[in-house]
């Protein structure tokens, strides 16, 4: 959830500056941080959270999986934690090389700054370009863009205040999802025999049932069931049974 709301932050963003430089390449960016203040908020906030840097939700993510990884201690572990330390220090210095030229050198900097899109292209790539004096739409940035992607990076950083939480319903969802034995108690109740669910929360905990050390013990096997006849108050239903050829012989 973590990286969607971010990652879709972020593309948003690029539309914005996009729409509002009149490119989105890097050799042709710059100054945004003075002639799109507001853009830049968008971009920064998003870009430090997917970088890992706290007090961001993205923080927090990471040092959870490291930690976990190290109280595996396997030598597995300490790759993937490799790993994932290296991933984090190559997007934040990603992250910084965008903000440092897209947003802080002057455009006047950039290898091609003076040259713009003729008009935004939403659906095709435009190959035409003008010098950005010229262009007509020289910072209209429509507000349905603009108000989507606040709402993105508000929802992004409000994980970050909601993390303690939303850690402990995914800890359960996984608790449940890797332990069987909680579905089988909910649907078939204490024997398969006499399936019962367990829907209300005040039967599902009663005396421990849930409990940590009740679902790693499974549920008991069925009993085998006694064979019976049934009766009627004037007949009697029995199998039939098989005559070999020695007594068909006899009976003739």
């Amino acid at each position: 959830m973590h990286h969607i709301l971010v990652q879709t932050a972020l593309f948003l963003v690029v539309g914005l500056i996009e729409r509002q430089a009149g490119t989105s390449s890097l050799r042709r960016l710059g100054s945004l941080i003075y002639t799109a203040p507001l853009i830049a908020i968008l971009y920064f906030i998003p870009a430090m959270n997917l970088g890992g840097i706290p007090p961001f939700s993205g923080f927090l993510g990471k040092i959870m999986l490291l930690q976990a990884g190290a109280n595996e201690g396997s030598w597995l572990s300490w790759v993937l934690i490799g790993g994932a330390v290296v991933t984090s220090l190559l997007t934040l210095y990603v992250m910084i090389l965008v903000w440092t030229k897209g947003f802080l050198r002057d455009r006047g900097d950039a290898p091609e700054g003076n040259l713009a899109m003729v008009r935004p292209s939403p659906l095709g790539e435009v190959t035409e370009y003008v010098e950005l004096e010229e262009r007509d739409d020289v910072g209209r940035v429509p507000f349905g863009m603009l108000a989507s992607t606040s709402l993105l990076v508000i929802a992004s950083v409000s994980m970050s205040f909601l993390a303690g939480p939303i850690s402990g319903v995914t800890t359960r969802a996984a608790t449940s999802a890797q332990d069987d034995s909680i579905y089988r108690y909910a649907v078939l109740g204490d024997s398969a025999e006499d399936p019962t669910r367990h829907l209300d929360p005040a039967e599902r905990y009663e005396e421990g049932a849930d409990s940590r050390k009740n679902r790693s013990q499974p549920l008991p096997d069925p009993e085998p069931v006694a064979p019976t006849t049934r009766t009627s108050p004037s007949t009697t239903a029995t199998l039939p049974t098989t005559v070999d050829d020695d007594e068909k012989e006899v009976s003739r």
